[in-house]
C-alpha cells in the first residue's frame, strides 16, 4: 500500500495535540478546534481558535499551528463543516 504524506487539513472540529508549552497548553495536551476567523486587518491568513483538556484556549495563526500544533487527522463529526479548511 503506498505511503500518503497528505497532511490532515485544519478545520472547525480537529483534534489537536499540544507541541510545545504555551501560555494555555502543555505538551502532550489534547485541544479541539472550535473557531476560524479572520483578523480585523483582513490582509493576514485566518487563525484557528483551539480549546485544551485544561478548559484553558487561545487564538493561534497559521504558523503558530505550523510549529506549536500537531494535527491528528481527527475531527469532531459534531462540528465538522462549520467552517472551511486551511
Amino acid at each position: 500500500m503506498p505511503h500518503s504524506s497528505t497532511k490532515p487539513a485544519l478545520q472547525v472540529g480537529s483534534r489537536v495535540i499540544a507541541k510545545q508549552k504555551t501560555g494555555v497548553c502543555e505538551v502532550g495536551e489534547i485541544g479541539l478546534v472550535y473557531e476560524r476567523y479572520q483578523h480585523l486587518s483582513g490582509d493576514q491568513e485566518p487563525g484557528f481558535s483551539i480549546i485544551f483538556e485544561s478548559g484553558r484556549y487561545d487564538g493561534f495563526s497559521p504558523g503558530e499551528i505550523r510549529s506549536m500544533i500537531t494535527l491528528t487527522g481527527e475531527v469532531e463529526p459534531s462540528l465538522a463543516g462549520s467552517n472551511s479548511p486551511m
